[in-house]
């Protein structure tokens, strides 16, 4: 019956393995009905897959896929073999076009082959200038598959500076004008054709719902980007979500066309600006996003509120998940948050808070006030206020995730205390905790929760290095036979085989944090491409 399976039951098969490479290989294998479903879903995004293998293997068979898939002519052409063919289209099922892990995918392909030594003969001058080349005759060849084929393109990444205008391309306003998410990387102060690229992008990518912009450069502004980015975010027709990453002399050009999506967006994020300590970025001019649903602020600095500058009144009633997360001695208007949780009325969900210790016992308040239905909390908890964080721990009944950081010396205390207001409804735990946790301590928290009734499904230990085969044996006394569904562990190697085994034999899935050496596609030498 399985082997006949309609196409939609398969679907949801896939998603639901979405995040597990290997399971989601094995379906291929099951029979041709499978296979020809499973092909297209492991193929949207390969090299996501090979970046979370790390294997140089990974990315060598990846574009021997993809070279097969061009013309026997073009193959010809450039003195690659041309006599063996894909089994599929693969560039038909691209979703994800990682202009950068393409062109570097190609240069580690032709590097571990032998082609250079069998086609140059000559100086290592020579040889190189027909390398390069020929990476980028390949390139230009494998972007025009990608986007002529492509049945559903969804995404394009630039990372760093770009060798070739893609919107130049073959077919690309026809069939790269339905594109729906930008992600933009700029690290340093080379942008190479970066600036010409948003120019044609502005022109063709019009339908576009999520755009990231992450520019790590120091001192530099990046004038000509700047200009471009921001008439591309002015012509879109249903922009949704944005992130913001930039010089702080970047910033207003970008904020002001992205202050003409008000009425539209509905997920904001804020991430690694400094902004100027004479001029602050006010916060009050977000109320002016009437459907904002998704509000994230990290690692940022220097802000104003005022709430007399604008109307409160309707602001922030969409709101169903916020996180804020400040650096230590980093301020951030506690006015502000609590303007947050009062207008959301209860609708927050989800909620992640890292804050400065001077703000907390104010914040914690506004919590028990007003953020009593959430689902999902991720909180950073301050040692003078552990009391006041488990008695608002206590009225979460709808809590099913919990996730806790804790830097300094964990004490009996505190678990006991979350063990004692730990709500009924928490399925999934996480611990950060950096300082090492007693066995006892933990005993004692698994004995209260098991007392209470509360039924784990996911456990996560994964941060928790000092985790060890103790630790395991202790969390079996309490959830064995297939009462976890999944269980999150440290490096493997703090962990005996016979632990190992003993754990996968009674949780349904166990993942470790591997901490080997994993392989990164090279740095690409633009001027030696051009």
């Amino acid at each position: 019956m399985a082997a006949t399976l309609p196409e939609l039951c398969l679907h949801l098969i896939f998603k639901e393995l979405e995040k597990d490479w290997k399971a989601r290989y094995t379906c291929i294998l099951i029979n041709r009905h499978w296979c020809i479903s499973a092909i297209p879903e492991l193929w949207k995004d390969p090299f996501s897959f090979c970046f979370e293998s790390g294997q140089k293997e990974r990315y060598v068979q990846l574009m021997d896929s993809y070279i097969k898939c061009l013309s026997q002519e073009f193959r010809e052409s450039v003195g690659l073999d041309s006599t063996v063919k894909a089994i599929f289209n693969y560039t038909s099922f691209l979703q994800k076009f990682w202009l950068n892990d393409i062109l570097a995918t190609i240069k580690v392909w032709l590097d571990t082959s032998i082609f250079f030594e069998e086609k140059v003969k000559g100086s290592a001058l020579l040889e190189k200038e027909f390398e390069r080349k020929t990476v980028l005759k390949i390139f230009k060849a494998l972007c025009e598959n990608f986007i002529i084929n492509s049945t559903y393109m969804e995404g394009i990444y630039f990372n760093e500076e770009q060798i070739m205008n893609i919107f130049e391309l073959t077919q690309a306003e026809e069939n790269l004008s339905n594109i729906t998410c930008l992600d933009c990387v700029i690290v340093g102060d080379e942008v190479g054709l970066l600036p010409t690229i948003l120019l044609s992008a502005s022109k063709i990518l019009m339908n576009l719902k999520k755009i990231i912009i992450i520019w790590i450069n120091d001192i530099t502004p990046l004038d000509l980007c700047v200009k471009n980015m921001a008439q591309l975010i002015k012509n879109q027709k249903r922009l949704e979500d944005v992130t913001i990453s930039c010089l702080d002399s970047d910033f207003p050009i970008i904020w002001k066309s992205v202050l003409e999506h008000c009425n539209v967006l509905t997920c904001f994020c804020l991430n690694l600006i400094q902004f100027n300590k004479s001029d602050p970025f006010p916060l009050h001019e977000l109320s002016i996003f009437s459907n904002l649903q998704q509000l994230e602020i990290t690692y940022c600095s220097n802000f104003k509120f005022s709430i007399n500058d604008n109307d409160l009144s309707l602001s922030f009633q969409k709101l169903n998940r916020i996180c804020i997360i400040m650096d230590e001695g980093k301020g951030f208007p506690p006015d502000f948050i609590k303007v947050l949780f009062k207008q959301s009325n209860e609708k927050i969900k989800e909620l992640t808070l890292s804050i400065d210790e001077s703000e907390t016992k104010d914040i914690l308040s506004y919590c028990q006030d007003y953020c009593t239905k959430l689902i999902e909390l991720t909180y950073s908890i301050d040692i003078n206020y552990v009391n006041l964080f488990s008695s608002y721990l206590n009225t979460l009944k709808y809590l099913e995730i919990l996730s806790l950081r804790y830097l300094e010396f964990s004490g009996e205390d505190l678990l006991i205390l979350i063990g004692e207001n730990l709500p009924k409804s928490v399925i999934n735990l996480t611990f950060n905790f950096e300082n090492y946790l007693q066995f006892n301590y933990l005993s004692k928290l698994f004995k209260i929760c098991k007392e209470k009734g509360i039924k784990f499904k996911v456990l996560d230990f994964s941060n928790c290095s000092f985790f060890n085969d103790h630790h395991i044996c202790l969390l079996l006394t309490y959830y064995n036979n297939g009462q976890l569904d999944k269980l999150y562990l440290g490096n493997k190697k703090n962990f005996t085989k016979k632990y190992i085994d003993d754990v996968k034999k009674h949780v349904g899935f166990v993942k470790f944090s591997e901490y080997r050496a994993k392989y990164r596609l090279p740095d690409i030498e633009y001027n030696e491409l051009y």
